[in-house]
């Protein structure tokens, strides 16, 4: 096994070794092509793509991992070691396109709550202080903003930034509690950090109609054949790089998710088949699988030939074809 794939599979372990001690229940989709490694779910949802380097990440799998998260109202976060050559640091959460990146011991400290979340923006540390808190601090001493601003060594506007969006420089987070002589940060959980990402809202049927016939001309000619049908159907679906090959929701009520492999790899059908499994009985989703090649004896996957999809009028009857799994 080549060195650095052995490095990150090493990570992945103790990545599910956290995760599980935890309590969270855990699908490895690791052996997969996929935009993440790892799905787990407690009182949250987490989509986990996991490298030994986050210069690798491409602003086009940071997509489909945002996207697929949206999709399914899950946490898109990012476990790694390094960025560029240098060690992420405990207790500092970074961002990549749009998405949370930490190391396995900031994981860690998030789900046991015990962490003042420190983020790095641009090189600068920055911390999310409870502004509310503040100003009442700074009342309390009889001081006015002006007043304020002097013992720190900063502008009035500044101060006027801390009272009312609670973001603040690692430096003069420091020297506040120092003055105040209360702690005054946040400390963070998966459901803190869940709100702090949900600016990011994929229009599942603009972008799938948008980007639609785009798309097609990269697919599998099965592929193709599948997203045309339901189409046809009346549901919206969206081919992704994921344990599954299409994610499909019906247009009329968007209440139905579905999540279908297509494929012919016969050598690798019957494992991702598991995984898909798994991944529907976490979500709560039908599951499907397309494949010309044979069925899998005792498997809870209804598998359909292509030929098949042609026979079938609507969402409601294609959803009742499934729906046994």
């Amino acid at each position: 096994m080549h060195i650095q794939t052995r490095m990150k599979s090493q990570l992945i372990d103790k990545v599910v070794k956290v995760l599980s001690n935890a309590g969270f229940q855990i699908s490895d989709c690791s052996e997969t092509r996929s935009c993440f490694n790892i799905i787990a779910k407690r009182d949250v949802l987490l989509f986990i793509k996991i490298m030994k380097n986050v210069e690798g990440l491409t602003k086009e799998t940071s997509i489909e991992l945002r996207r697929i998260s949206s999709l399914l109202s899950a946490i898109p976060l990012i476990i790694s070691e390094y960025m560029k050559s240098v060690m992420l640091s405990d207790g500092v959460i970074y961002s990549r396109y749009g998405i949370h990146v930490m190391n396995l011991r900031t994981l860690e400290r998030i789900i046991d709550e015990e962490l003042p979340i420190i983020y790095s923006i641009r090189g600068n540390y920055c911390m999310r202080i409870d502004h509310r808190m503040l100003a009442d601090l700074r009342r309390s001493m009889g001081m006015t903003q002006d007043e304020f601003a002097r013992e720190l060594g900063v502008s009035k506007q500044s101060v006027y930034r801390y009272e009312n969006f609670g973001r603040i420089s690692l430096r003069i987070a420091k020297r506040i509690m120092s003055l105040l002589n209360e702690d005054i940060a946040i400390t963070s959980n998966l459901q803190k950090i869940e709100l702090q990402i949900r600016n990011f809202r994929y229009d599942f049927r603009h972008n799938t109609e948008k980007h639609f016939e785009h798309n097609m001309r990269n697919l599998s000619s099965l592929k193709q054949i599948v997203l045309r049908e339901l189409k046809n159907m009346g549901f919206s679906a969206l081919s992704i790089r994921a344990p599954f090959d299409v994610f499909a929701i019906e247009n009329e009520t968007e209440s139905e998710r579905i999540f279908l492999l297509v494929s012919n790899d016969s050598r690798r059908l019957g494992r991702r088949i598991e995984i898909l499994r798994e991944i529907s009985d976490m979500v709560g989703a039908y599951r499907a699988c397309i494949s010309d090649r044979k069925s899998y004896e005792n498997s809870d996957v209804t598998i359909m030939k292509p030929n098949e999809l042609f026979e079938i009028s609507d969402t409601t009857e294609f959803i009742q074809r499934i729906s046994n799994s």
